[in-house]
């Protein structure tokens, strides 16, 4: 049994070689999203807390909801950190300061923007810290930091020179660099960047007093850390101040660190695994051509004596070898993939926020294992087949029968569901509670009855464009024919491209009427002459703004944040915007209430928001901020859907009062009435001169930058979605490489009444261009209905603009077809040979 497997798959190994393919793409895809998202989290435990490497336990305050440095707790005070070091059993115990911090150059621009920078306070206890100097001194006094070695040999620093400091959201002050640092376990595989302070102008920076953002322990060698904790738990208030080991700690920021690529993740994941379904579609093809092409050959088998159970091994058994190579290529490949998925991430604009790449060989084997295992299931239905083939079917005639159409009747199920899906999409009409639902429910249903009209509808399709092509030449006539009569051969490679084109139409569709929803939502919400907006991750410096505001052509400066707030339990994003003059450069439509008294303890809400959670003006929305106490806020307004606030907007005075950081995102500037445009834009570049990560745009630059931000990671699913149809331009070529060798009699009869080769070869492209005219008919059809349901769903909460970008989805199709041809052109050739022999055997 075995030698006859081997034989087989040694014998029809080319037949197998673009299911193989596929197959190794698609697991390729899927291992390479696992390894990326297994090195993130590698990446996260090394970015852990680099200072902690002695360190046993942590006291930390009670838990917030901000994000400060890798810290989501509230600082503790001095005095705790005293009693903590009286406690018995104490080694050492440290305050430390975490923040996200950046460097900035003397020519006043961020060292290094796209990779994240931590601040801390320096440790004396070298217990207590992971890193080593390795050349200099430590910061003794304000204005002295300490980089690593790595940020200093690529940014040519070395101690002495001049460096500029920025923390959270502050200014950049002025430093000095007196020393370098390395860490003792080696490079922090994220590339991230450790600055060191002074402890005391770490706490002057950061705004937090006499307070440290946790405490650092080790326990004496005598003294087990269980005990310790207990020991320590006897002194600390009750107000939520905890203590947790270090293992505890590690695990937390590690959740907490591993949200940042959970999305990222799953849209990877999601779209590779589209590809990988794909190629699974490509091999239940092959396995059921190549059982209908092994007729004779089965058949005789069963005449000498074979079983129908080995038959059936046989072919799940070639399926299991094939599965096997496929995917073992498919899994080394997910490192080479990894790569490739983080650079289109990137270049879409994600924040990946991985570093170096290691490829797991448990990833490899699971990865590996499960592509077999996918190709061995895929095959069993032909497996099935082929094992009911009769001995006698051996003895006749070798030619093969005339293919079944697909029953008419089968069109009642498509136009059912078709019908469905109208009266889902008509009710959704007059039921505003439920019709973001119905419209989502509408739109899927009838996507599904296009796919499934697939089928019933592909023959009479092929016959029209057997028709059109025919007037080229017999060429295009025939093909179409072929195509008719045989639609089962074809419908699993046009059902590939379905999916691949359905969903670049949907993306498509979704990104174009994001884009002009948002644009117009912006346009007409800016009052303002010009945005400045930040470029980086510590935000607008308050000085910033107070010199535009002193300008003499600006009229009013108004400052927006941004950030979230737990409400009820549910993570809520908020904008925070001034109160006295947000109305003047922001046009926010009063659907209720009143918007002359916005201030600290009010909140506003847009009318999509008030509709989903049952708001109304006078309401009092519970709130928690970064501090740990809950706030009641009152709904002052409803709001009209835009498209520069959240959901939610707060007055910057509460932003302040519940954040210790208050990074400002956004400055709307406004001039004096009449003052010459001209004037005012120099005004407006010269007061933020000279404070780095911040640009100027005017308010169409504006709207078009919030519009492109509203189309998401349109690159990356785009590119994913090619490899999908890629692997179905691989089932094209697939199978009619398969065909031909099923149709070697018909060729043979094409030679012989007179086609020359060049026609026999354009038969078979014009095959593989009206395989791809269906999948572009279909699949655009169904990713139009479904991206103009999501889109108008979306309209619910103000995406009012249905746009279909016909040059992207035109472009995309036309490729498409063009692809395909070029695909034919291997088995088109191998029709010309096979056809020359086959007219031959005929003639004798």
């Amino acid at each position: 049994m075995l030698k006859l497997l081997t034989r087989g798959v040694r014998v029809r190994w080319t037949q197998y070689l673009l299911s193989a393919a596929a197959i190794a793409i698609g697991v390729a895809l899927v291992s390479g999203t696992v390894v990326l998202a297994q090195s993130a989290r590698s990446s996260y435990t090394k970015l852990l807390h680099p200072s902690s490497t002695g360190t046993d336990l942590f006291v930390r305050g009670p838990e917030t909801d901000v994000r400060q440095g890798i810290s989501d707790f509230a600082p503790v005070p001095d005095a705790l950190l005293q009693r903590v070091r009286a406690v018995p059993g104490v080694a050492a115990a440290e305050g430390q300061v975490v923040r996200i911090g950046q460097l900035v150059t003397v020519a006043g621009k961020f060292l290094e923007a796209d990779r994240p920078n931590y601040v801390y306070s320096w440790m004396a206890s070298k217990e207590l810290s992971s890193f080593d100097l390795t050349a200099g001194r430590a910061p003794a006094v304000p204005g002295e930091v300490a980089v690593s070695d790595a940020t200093a040999r690529l940014s040519g620093l070395r101690t002495g020179d001049p460096i500029g400091l920025s923390v959270d959201a502050g200014s950049p002050r002025a430093a000095r660099i007196v020393g370098l640092v390395q860490r003792r376990s080696g490079p922090d595989l994220t590339g991230a960047d450790a600055v060191f302070v002074d402890p005391a102008w770490a706490q002057r920076l950061t705004g937090i007093g006499d307070r440290w953002d946790l405490i650092e322990v080790t326990a004496t060698p005598d003294v087990m850390v269980e005990t310790l904790r207990d020991r320590i738990n006897g002194v600390i208030p009750g107000d939520g101040t905890s203590v947790i080991t270090r293992a505890q700690y590690d695990n937390a920021q590690l959740a907490n660190l591993a949200r940042r690529s959970s999305s990222l993740t799953a849209i990877l994941l999601a779209l590779s695994l589209l590809a990988f379904v794909v190629g699974c579609g490509l091999v239940f093809n092959t396995f059921s051509l190549l059982s209908a092409q092994r007729t004779r050959e089965l058949s005789l088998l069963r005449t000498v004596g074979m079983a129908r159970s080995q038959v059936y091994l046989s072919v799940v058994g070639e399926a299991a070898i094939v599965g096997a190579v496929a995917s073992t290529i498919g899994a080394f490949a997910g490192l080479p993939a990894a790569y490739g998925l983080r650079r289109l991430a990137v270049l879409s604009g994600r924040d990946t926020d991985i570093g170096a790449i290691h490829l797991n060989f448990a990833i490899v084997a699971v990865a590996a294992l499960v592509g077999t295992l996918a190709c061995v299931a895929i095959a069993t239905i032909p497996a099935r087949r082929a094992s009911n083939v009769l001995p006698i079917a051996a003895w006749r005639d070798a030619q093969p029968s005339a293919p079944e159409g697909i029953p008419a009747r089968f069109a009642l199920v498509p136009a059912f569901v078709a019908f469905v899906g109208a009266v889902l999409l008509l009710v959704s009409t007059f039921v505003n509670g439920a019709r973001e639902g119905l419209e989502v429910a509408g739109a899927v249903t009838l996507t599904l009855a296009v796919v499934g009209a697939l089928p019933v509808c592909a023959p009479s399709l092929f016959r029209v464009l057997g028709a059109w092509a025919g007037r080229t030449g017999a060429a295009g006539s025939v093909a179409g024919t072929s195509a008719e009569s045989n639609p089962r051969r074809v419908l699993a490679p046009v059902l590939a491209l379905v999916l691949g084109l359905g969903m670049v139409t949907t993306v498509a569709v979704l990104a174009g009427s994001a884009h002009a929803a948002m644009h117009q939502l912006v346009s007409r919400a800016d009052k303002a002459d010009y945005v400045v907006v930040s470029d980086s991750a510590p935000g607008i410096d308050v000085e910033a703004i107070e010199k535009l505001a002193e300008a003499p052509a600006v009229r009013v400066a108004s400052e927006m944040g941004d950030d979230t707030f737990d409400r009820a339990g549910h993570a809520e994003q908020f904008t925070a915007l001034d109160g006295d003059t947000a109305t003047l450069v922001l046009d926010l439509p009063v659907v209720s209430g009143t918007l002359a008294h916005f201030v600290d303890g009010d909140i506003l809400v847009t009318r999509s928001a008030a509709r989903r959670w049952n708001y109304h003006v006078g309401d009092f929305v519970p709130a928690r901020f970064g501090l740990p106490r809950r706030r009641y806020l009152r709904v002052d307004a409803i709001i009209a859907d835009n498209g520069i606030t959240h959901d939610w907007v707060i007055p910057f005075e509460t932003y302040r009062r519940g954040y210790l950081s208050a990074p400002i995102r956004a400055v709307f500037v406004k001039g004096v009435p009449g003052v010459d445009a001209a004037r005012l834009r120099a005004q407006v570049d010269t007061g933020v001169n000279g404070f780095p990560g911040v640009s100027v745009l005017d308010a169409p630059a504006y709207a078009r930058s919030q519009a492109v931000k509203a189309e998401g990671p349109i690159a990356l699913v785009q590119a994913l979605v090619g490899l999908s149809i890629l692997v179905a331009l691989l089932g094209v070529a697939n199978s009619l490489s398969l065909s031909v060798v099923e149709r070697v009699w018909e060729l043979g009869l094409l030679d012989v009444l007179g086609m020359t080769p060049a026609q026999v070869s354009l038969t078979v492209q014009w095959e593989a261009v009206f395989i791809a005219v269906a999948g572009v008919v279909f699949g655009v059809a169904g990713g139009l209905v479904l991206g103009l349901g999501f889109a108008d769903a979306a309209g619910v909460h103000g995406f009012t603009r249905l746009t279909v970008p016909v040059g992207t989805i035109g472009g995309a199709a036309l490729l498409v077809v063009v692809a395909a041809f070029v695909a034919a052109t291997i088995p088109a050739r191998r029709a010309v040979r096979l056809s020359e022999v086959a007219a031959v055997n005929r003639l004798a």
